[in-house]
């Protein structure tokens, strides 16, 4: 039994997985990394480099409470490995 939802079964016969491959995206040439390198998307530029977004989304992201923490940290740790110089 195909459990896909009917509207994708209709557009994707033959199933997303092999829509992709169509495309020559597989194993060695992912879909992100090809997202990122076209400009579509973004990767965090945080702690969490695997988030991928549109810009919009990346801002979305980094503004959530947890993610300004780690940030935070993030920022405090590498200030105090870099003292600043005068």
């Amino acid at each position: 039994m195909d459990d896909r939802p009917a509207e994708v079964r209709e557009r994707w016969p033959a199933g997303v997985d092999r829509l992709i491959a169509h495309h020559g995206f597989g194993p060695d040439n992912g879909i992100r990394e090809a997202a990122v390198e076209s400009g579509y998307r973004e990767a965090c530029p945080g702690a969490d480099r695997n988030y991928l977004g549109a810009p919009a989304c990346i801002r979305n992201h980094r503004r959530k409470a947890r993610h300004q923490d780690r940030l935070a940290v993030e920022t405090a740790g590498r200030a105090s490995a870099h003292p600043a110089v005068p």
